[in-house]
This record gives C-alpha cells, sequence and structure tokens, in this order.
C-alpha cells in the first residue's frame, strides 16, 4: 500500500497485506517495501522504506505504461484505479497516474525531461534496449559517453523517455 502523510510518500508490499506497520523516519509509519532485483540500492522485504523523492508521470493508460515499465525490469509496489507505484530500485520510484476523463493534454511528454536509472547489476542495457526495442518503443543506444558511462534511451509508450545507465568497462 502507498499512503501519503505530512507531504512524503509512505509503501509497503503490494504482496504483503498482511505486514504491520513500522514506525519510520520522523515516527511516520511506512511498511516492507521488496525488491527481487539484485541491483545495486534494492531492499529487502522487511525493511522499512520512506520516499524521500519520486517521479510522477501522467499517462493515457496506466496498465499499458505499467506493463510496458514493468517488462524493463521494474517492480510493481502497488496499484489502484488512479495510479501505478513502480520501483527500480532503492530510492527509485516511479508512479504513473492515470489521466483524468475528459482531460487531454497538448505537446510532448517531458519535453526537457530525462529519468535516469543505474543499469548496473544483473539487467544489462543491452538487455533493456533489446525488450523495449521489442516493444515498439524508440530506443537510442547503447552508446558510450565520453563520462565513462554506457547508456540508453528509450522512450516509452505516452513519450517520456528513460535513460539506463551502467559504467563503461575500460578497455
Amino acid at each position: 500500500m502507498t499512503a501519503q502523510r505530512d507531504g512524503l510518500w509512505l509503501t509497503e508490499d503490494l504482496n504483503d497485506e498482511t505486514a504491520p506497520s513500522t514506525p519510520g523516519a520522523r515516527g511516520l509509519p511506512s511498511g516492507p517495501a521488496r525488491s527481487t532485483s539484485s541491483r545495486p540500492g534494492t531492499m529487502h522485504s522487511d525493511e522499512p522504506y520512506l520516499m524521500p523523492a519520486y517521479v510522477k508521470l501522467l499517462v493515457a493508460d496506466a496498465a499499458r505504461s505499467a506493463s510496458f515499465y514493468e517488462l524493463l525490469g521494474f517492480t510493481r509496489v502497488h496499484q489502484d484505479p488512479v495510479f501505478v507505484h513502480l520501483r527500480w530500485a532503492r530510492y527509485a520510484d516511479l508512479f504513473l497516474v492515470a489521466t483524468p476523463p475528459g482531460v487531454s493534454l497538448a505537446g510532448q511528454r517531458g519535453l526537457g525531461v530525462i529519468l535516469c536509472f543505474s543499469a548496473a547489476g544483473d539487467l544489462g542495457i543491452e538487455t533493456i534496449a533489446a525488450r523495449a526495442s521489442a516493444a515498439g518503443a524508440a530506443v537510442d543506444g547503447p552508446r558510450d559517453q565520453p563520462w565513462h558511462t554506457r547508456e540508453v534511451l528509450v522512450t516509452d509508450p505516452d513519450g517520456y523517455r528513460a535513460c539506463f545507465v551502467e559504467p563503461r568497462t575500460r578497455s
């Protein structure tokens, strides 16, 4: 479950409805969070989690967008009729918020913004690029960057851009 209190989002495991709430930072309750990845910064299922920052994306179809991000390696933490909460790694949370009925957004989504996620660990950027391409997404890279990383830029179904980054190996 994900809830907001005092302007901070608290989260607990979607699949563990019986988990007791535990005190978090500033005395606010938080529940366990989960991740099944071996990426750096991932959390154990019984570790409390208070989100100090997160991103919200207004999307046309939350279910479609969530499936796309899960294909890339995100984990679904919570969902309800209004939003889907996804997690890449510790402190790398993403909320997909359904566009309200009757509302349309003009222009390109996320113009000038690129969301970046570390791909170090068990899921490399070549795999992410291949999965995104197979899903019909625009993919740029992977490319070696002069700042000693290798990156792939993926455009999601709503036009938001996400960059997956891993350290470049020295040759």
